[in-house]
């Protein structure tokens, strides 16, 4: 049998440490290179700077619960650069930040309740919120950390669309477990000409049920619509109503807890316009 050789080790010319003379030593400090740059990693991530604005919602197109994309037109910046870059109008669009764990939005990251506030915003809402600036999936920044500072809506009930006042109501404020909450979307004509609603589909509208910035049930859920244009006239002074019955259940199956929850009804409009209103807030009390 042939005598295994040691391979000569590898020279290396000019100055340089001696532990480099040598193929072990070149693996290590590769090694610890490697190492140095996985280590950095998580803190690179914290350290996305970002920038405090003021803005008017222009425009909220919602996603799947709770992306919302946005249209912003900017009025104060922490940046002067961002409103000189895009000049007079400043508007640009964004979508909210949203931190995941294990591929799945983190709701209960506290860093995410502001990022989820702009699914429910409405056009003409001011905000201020962190801008995290630059194109992402096509858009030309990223929001999280919002608050909304005023806006069209007159209270957590009602909201204004043109001439259309949109009021969210339940039967009660406080339900024992199990007990069924009726939920009503009413849209009134407070002008004086008719308007006309134009609808993507059957579904005209929905109603969302959240507690502490997770989805809990959605009407809409598993349910299929015709795919047809549906038009709805309101006259002056007329009122269209949407009922539904939100019975304590999950829509992944499963009874809900006791506590506090947010409701959201809003219409489904064409162009993907889904104008909301809420959240409207309810208790629900263990059985006595």
């Amino acid at each position: 049998m042939g005598s295994r050789q040691t391979p000569a080790p590898i020279k290396i010319t000019g100055p340089g440490p001696k532990y480099l003379e040598s193929e072990g030593g070149f693996m290590r400090i590769l090694i610890s290179a490697l190492l140095a740059v996985i280590t950095a990693l998580p803190a690179f991530a914290q350290e996305i700077p970002y920038t405090e604005i003021t803005g008017t919602v222009l425009s909220v197109k919602q996603m799947e619960f709770p992306r919302a994309r946005l249209s912003l037109k900017i009025t104060k910046s922490a940046n002067p650069s961002i409103l000189e870059i895009r000049g007079e109008s400043a508007v640009i669009n964004v979508e909210n930040r949203l931190l995941k764990k294990n591929g799945n939005v983190d709701f209960t990251n506290r860093q995410n309740t502001g990022a989820i506030a702009a699914y429910y915003l409405l056009q003409g809402d001011e905000i201020n919120a962190n801008l995290i600036n630059g194109a992402v999936r096509g858009f030309q920044g990223l929001i999280y950390g919002i608050t909304r500072t005023a806006g069209n809506t007159e209270s957590s009930g009602s909201a204004r669309l043109n001439d259309l006042k949109l009021t969210l109501a339940t039967d009660k404020e406080s339900y024992a477990e199990g007990e069924p909450v009726a939920i009503t979307l009413s849209v009134t004509n407070s002008g004086t000409e008719a308007r006309t609603l134009k609808f993507a589909s059957g579904q005209q509208y929905d109603f969302v049920v959240s507690k502490d910035g997770r989805e809990v049930w959605k009407w809409s859920a598993g349910k299929y619509f015709a795919q047809s244009l549906v038009s709805r006239v309101i006259g002056p002074g007329e009122v269209l109503r949407f009922k539904q019955v939100w019975n304590q259940e999950k829509t992944g199956g499963g009874r809900a807890n006791p506590g506090e929850y947010c409701i959201t009804g809003m219409l489904i409009l064409v162009e993907g316009k889904r104008p909301s209103v809420g959240p409207l807030t309810i208790k629900i009390v263990p059985k006595a």
